[in-house]
């Protein structure tokens, strides 16, 4: 069996178990929150850009895992996705800080 389809059968496989596992559906459902059609607007300053990037990190994290994942990247390239991701995480989990599902009700 040659290489190329060696790395074709293991792609297969990988986008099956992730398919399987709900990874795909995730991806699927983060990327469908975003309306990537529309330019979007210039943010009016800084709390405007982390809102934005904090929609956009929402919708687009699934697919960053399953990339950190499954990327044959050196353990230096995963290390800075990794760290990106978690970076981020932060960011969202502190600009949402006050947040409290309900308070205006």
């Amino acid at each position: 069996m040659n290489i190329r389809k060696l790395f074709l059968n293991c792609v297969v496989s990988i986008l099956s178990f992730f398919r399987a596992s709900g990874v795909v559906d995730a991806i699927d459902r983060g990327l469908a929150s975003l309306d990537l059609t529309a330019a979007p607007p210039a943010p009016a300053g800084l709390p405007d850009a982390i809102a934005r990037l904090v929609t956009v990190f929402a919708g687009v994290r699934p697919l960053l895992a399953a990339l950190a994942a499954i990327l044959p990247m050196s353990k230096s390239w995963r290390a800075g996705l990794d760290a990106l991701i978690a970076s981020l995480d932060a960011l969202t989990m502190n600009a949402n800080a006050g947040f409290k599902a309900g308070k205006d009700v």
